[in-house]
């Protein structure tokens, strides 16, 4: 089953209150401000760790189910609910990766491809956005989710423009984080998984 699979909007979340407070931007934070909000995001993570381990520990397996909404009443359906709530917000997007460094090939990739996107939307005379296009990366749970970042660029062009667009999803799609990738591009994931094998053969 899809943990992801929720109706509540990251938007919904946040405006129910369930994110760590978060000081007004463009003003510097005092010293007792930065250190409430590390505070802060200590606790949502760990609060986050805790639903995570009741849901194992209630976890029956009897839910052989793809949406959420499908299971019969439960703590386990209840746990479920309680966790989309809190990891489909955008501040838990922003906390996971402040709290583990980005490799700064992929960083400095990511920059680029942001600016190609904007282009791009602004060329195809698009009504989405940037944060339109990463959102649905970073919560794509079906497998034509793609192909619908796709149809934001598609105004009927040509091949040529057709396959410009589908090379910069796809470098969009494996360098900006997924939600099922624990916050993660597939890029970094992909890395993750070749550093125990470098590390291997260097001894």
């Amino acid at each position: 089953m899809d943990n992801s699979d929720c109706t509540q909007r990251p938007s919904e979340v946040e405006s129910k209150g369930l994110i760590p407070f978060i000081f007004p931007e463009g003003k510097p934070l005092t010293k007792e401000q930065k250190e409430e909000q590390i505070i802060a995001k200590e606790q949502y993570l760990d609060f986050v760790a805790e639903i995570e381990k009741l849901l194992q520990q209630y976890d029956n397996g009897e839910d052989d189910v793809e949406y959420i909404d499908e299971m019969k009443p439960s703590i386990s359906k209840s746990l479920q609910f309680l966790w989309s709530r809190f990891t489909d917000s955008s501040v838990y997007q922003k906390i996971l990766e402040q709290s583990r460094p980005i490799p700064a090939d992929i960083l400095m990739e990511r920059k680029e491809i942001e600016s190609e996107i904007e282009s791009l939307l602004k060329e195809t005379e698009s009504d989405f956005s940037l944060k339109d296009v990463k959102d649905a990366i970073y919560y794509e749970n079906e497998s034509d989710d793609m192909m619908k970042i796709v149809a934001m660029f598609d105004r009927g062009g040509d091949a040529s423009e057709l396959q410009n667009i589908l090379d910069l999803v796809t470098e969009a799609w494996n360098c900006f984080p997924h939600k099922i990738l624990a916050g993660l591009s597939p890029a970094e994931k992909l890395r993750e998984y070749d550093e125990p094998k470098e590390k291997k053969l260097v001894h």
